[in-house]
C-alpha cells in the first residue's frame, strides 16, 4: 500500500503541484525553443550558485529570495533588435504561507509586465474564492470531528452529483478526482493555511497594477480535466484499483499536521533534492506512469506556454527593450521547465502541445487549436463579475 506521504505528493502534483518531482533524472526535452529561421535563443544564468557566489541579480532581492537557489531562477530570452524578456521563475508550495509572502516580495521587487500562473481556466475560481483557513486548534480533534472528517468526502461527492458542470467526471475517474480534491483541502485545513494562497496574492497585486498600467496575467497550466484524464488512461486496471484504495485509506488516516509541515519545509529547504527524490521514487514504484503524466508533461506544457508568451511579448511591444515576467509554479516544476526553455530540439512548442492534450476521446477542434496556439490571459472584468456572482 502506498504511504500517506507519497499520496500527499501525488494529490498535490495532480491538482496544484505542491512541491513535486525529483530534481534530477530529467527526460530529454523534445520541444524546440529556437526556430532555425529566427534569432531568438534562451539562456539561463548561473542560478545554482552557492551562498558565497550569489549572482548579482539575486543579491538585490529581499530575504529570503536572495537566499534561494534551485527554487528561484532567472532566464533571459533575447529577441530581435536587442529586445529581451527576463523570466523570474519562482517555485512555491501551494499550502504554504511562506510561499505567499515570497510571491508578494518578488512581485514588488521585480514589478513585472506579465505574471504567469500554474493555473488553468478550470481553477480560476481559486483567485477569487479563498477557503477560510482553520487553526490547528480547530482542526485538532474531538471524536465528533474525526467522524465528520471521514464523512466529508461522501458529502462532497453527493453535492458534486448535483452540479451540472461540463467537465464533471461521472466514473471511477471522477471518484478519484473528487478524493484528491477533498484530501488536498483537508491538508490545507490541517495546516491552517489557504489553498493556493500565493495565486491569490498574485491576483490581488495584478488587480491593482492593471488599473494603473498594462500588466497581463497568464494562465499557463494544462486544463485539469486533461491532466487527470491522461493520468487515469495511463493506468491499467490494477493501477486504477490501487490508486482508489490508496486514496481512500489515506483520506481516512491523515498525517499529523506538524509532521506534514515539517516534511514540506524540509523539501523546500533541501537544495540537493534528495528528500523529494525519495518520495517520488516511492510513488513511482506503485504508479510508474503517473510521474511522467502529472509532472514531466506539465513541465513541458508550461514551458511551451511560457515560451509562447515571451514570443508574443517580443513581437507585440517593440518600443520596450526589456520586459519582465514572473512565473509562479510548483517547486518541483522549476528544474524541468528550465531544462525545456534552455535546451533545443526538433519539435516546435505547438507540436509538443498538440501531443500533450491528446486523450482517447478527441477534444473539439477549436478547443485543440486554442490550447495549442493561444496564450490564455485573465480578463479582470470577467473575474470581478465572477466575484459578484459568488457573493
Amino acid at each position: 500500500m502506498v504511504s500517506s506521504r507519497s499520496l500527499v505528493v501525488l494529490l498535490s502534483c495532480m491538482l496544484l503541484s505542491v512541491a513535486t518531482a525529483a530534481l534530477n533524472a530529467l527526460p530529454s526535452p523534445v520541444a524546440k525553443r529556437q526556430n532555425p529561421r529566427e534569432s531568438t535563443t534562451t539562456s539561463i544564468e548561473n542560478n545554482n550558485a552557492t551562498s558565497i557566489n550569489i549572482p548579482e541579480w539575486k543579491r538585490i532581492l529581499p530575504y529570503p529570495l536572495n537566499n534561494k537557489t534551485k527554487t528561484l531562477q532567472r532566464i533571459i530570452v533575447p529577441g530581435p533588435a536587442g529586445r529581451t524578456v527576463e523570466i523570474y521563475l519562482l517555485g512555491t508550495a501551494h499550502i504554504s504561507t511562506d510561499s505567499s509572502r515570497e510571491v508578494e516580495l518578488l512581485l514588488q521587487a521585480i514589478n513585472p509586465n506579465v505574471i504567469f500562473l500554474e493555473l488553468c481556466d478550470q481553477r480560476i475560481s481559486m483567485l477569487v474564492t479563498p477557503q477560510p483557513p482553520r487553526s490547528n486548534e480547530d482542526s485538532a480533534s474531538t471524536l465528533d470531528e474525526k467522524k465528520a472528517t471521514r464523512k466529508r468526502w461522501w458529502k462532497r461527492r453527493k453535492r458534486a452529483k448535483k452540479e451540472k458542470s461540463v467537465n464533471a467526471p461521472k466514473s471511477l475517474h471522477g471518484v478519484a478526482s473528487n478524493m484528491l480534491t477533498t484530501m488536498q483541502q483537508d491538508y490545507a485545513d490541517s495546516l491552517g493555511v489557504e489553498l493556493g494562497g500565493e495565486f491569490r496574492v498574485a491576483y490581488n497585486y495584478w488587480g491593482e497594477k492593471c488599473l494603473e498600467s498594462e500588466v497581463h496575467m497568464i494562465l499557463g497550466d494544462r486544463p485539469l480535466y486533461l491532466t487527470l484524464t491522461r493520468a487515469w488512461e495511463s493506468l491499467g486496471i490494477w493501477g486504477k484499483t490501487k490508486l482508489l484504495i490508496g486514496l481512500f485509506f489515506s483520506m481516512l488516516q491523515k498525517p499529523n499536521p506538524e509532521e506534514l509541515r515539517e516534511w514540506m519545509e524540509s523539501v523546500l529547504a533541501d537544495d540537493s533534492g534528495d528528500i523529494l527524490t525519495k518520495s517520488i521514487d516511492e510513488l513511482k514504484k506503485h504508479f510508474p506512469t503517473l510521474e511522467q503524466v502529472i509532472i514531466r508533461e506539465r513541465d513541458a506544457y508550461m514551458a511551451c506556454k511560457l515560451y509562447q508568451t515571451c514570443r508574443q511579448l517580443l513581437t507585440a511591444n517593440q518600443q520596450t527593450p526589456k520586459q519582465r515576467l514572473v512565473a509562479i509554479v510548483g517547486a518541483g516544476h522549476v528544474q524541468g521547465m528550465c531544462q525545456w526553455l534552455t535546451v533545443g530540439s526538433e519539435k516546435t512548442p505547438e507540436q509538443v502541445l498538440r501531443e500533450l492534450i491528446r486523450i482517447k476521446k478527441e477534444i473539439p477542434q477549436e478547443d485543440a487549436r486554442i490550447l495549442t496556439h493561444d496564450v490564455m490571459a485573465v480578463n479582470h472584468d470577467i473575474v470581478q463579475q465572477m466575484v459578484q456572482d459568488i457573493q
